[in-house]
């Protein structure tokens, strides 16, 4: 009979513990979800940072030395439309005359707002040289 007692008490102190599982798995599913949830959150953000890189890139190698900065604006319009950029206006890249040619830079933030009081800000920084 004392057999029976031990394996009573074993099971016994067991069933306690079991909470502190139910509680450490539902942590990490709060943790879990708040990733995913930051993560929907900043993805769109970051696709159209390298948007605005892209199109950057390509009006970089469409323009020449010769063009004018309103030329430069113009293309940069068109890309703007095309491609629907809402985190910066095109004309507040910065176009900035070289000697062999224009440097164009988008300096930008976008504030994500999370829960609450709580946001986040993202910084995006993009140079590209047209010659």
């Amino acid at each position: 009979m004392t057999r029976s007692r031990s394996i009573f008490r074993f099971n016994h102190t067991f069933s306690h513990q079991g909470g502190a599982a139910v509680i450490a798995t539902l942590l990490a599913v709060c943790v879990i979800t708040l990733i995913l949830y930051v993560s929907i959150l900043l993805t769109p953000k970051y696709l159209e940072y390298f948007t605005v890189s892209n199109s950057l890139q390509q009006v970089a190698h469409e323009v020449t030395g010769d063009s004018s900065v309103d030329e430069i604006r113009n293309v940069l319009q068109r890309y703007w439309q095309i491609e629907t950029i809402r985190s910066i206006n095109y004309d507040e890249i910065d176009i900035l005359k070289m000697q062999d040619g224009y440097e164009l830079v988008a300096d930008y933030q976008v504030e994500i707002h999370l829960i609450g009081n709580v946001s986040l800000l993202l910084n995006f920084s993009k140079t590209v040289d047209a010659k």
